[in-house]
């Protein structure tokens, strides 16, 4: 079967903010399971195997989302396209092509592998990157990445063309981040009661 569309998260759920990858995950998962068409996924292991699963996929159109350190103010969005970044240096490249073959989970480095081997691929990617501001052990996001949660789970769905789930998507949000920010995998399973809207 092709799917119109992928979702996939990539990041690690108890390293604070860098949780927000598998965190769309769980929501999308969740509100989206009778949506025959779109497969959710977590692509939360090394880039060269989430490149080749998602090349097995090959899907119509696919959402990258995960944390990704650049500088910016904590809990803001960056949203591109794979085909319209410039690539790094040489060097800069083979490091993340290293990493990412032993074993390091890292948005970046899917990115890039999709864009220098992807070939006509690259053009259906559509990347949401949010800025962590706390990355370190434990399951808590930082306040800052908190409060963007609605943003980031309103422009998935404004790229997937499914604005209409919103007010579902975070009411499921709440039922996998308790009002402090911790990260409750699998809330629904496990008996958490939505809070915050």
């Amino acid at each position: 079967m092709q799917y119109n569309l992928m979702i996939g998260g990539i990041g690690y759920y108890c390293l604070s903010d860098y949780g927000i990858g598998p965190l769309m995950v769980d929501v999308f998962s969740a509100i989206l399971k009778e949506e025959e068409s779109v497969l959710v996924e977590d692509l939360s292991y090394s880039a060269v195997a989430a490149f080749h699963r998602i090349r097995e996929v090959d899907a119509r159109r696919y959402i990258l989302v995960g944390a990704v350190k650049r500088g910016w103010e904590p809990g803001s969005l960056r949203i591109y396209q794979i085909n319209e970044i410039l690539m790094p240096g040489e060097d800069e490249v083979q490091r993340f092509i290293g990493e990412s073959v032993s074993g390091a989970i890292d948005l970046r480095s899917l990115v890039y592998l999709i864009k220098l081997y992807g070939g006509d691929l690259g053009r259906r990617f559509t990347v949401v990157e949010v800025e962590p501001q706390d990355v370190m052990y434990g399951n808590r996001l930082s306040k800052r990445v908190y409060e963007a949660l609605p943003n980031v789970v309103k422009a998935i769905l404004r790229l997937a063309g499914m604005e209409s789930y919103y007010r579902k998507a975070v009411k499921t949000l709440y039922a996998f981040v308790d009002p402090e920010g911790n990260l409750c995998r699998r809330g629904l399973e496990n008996g958490w009661k939505p809070g915050g809207y």
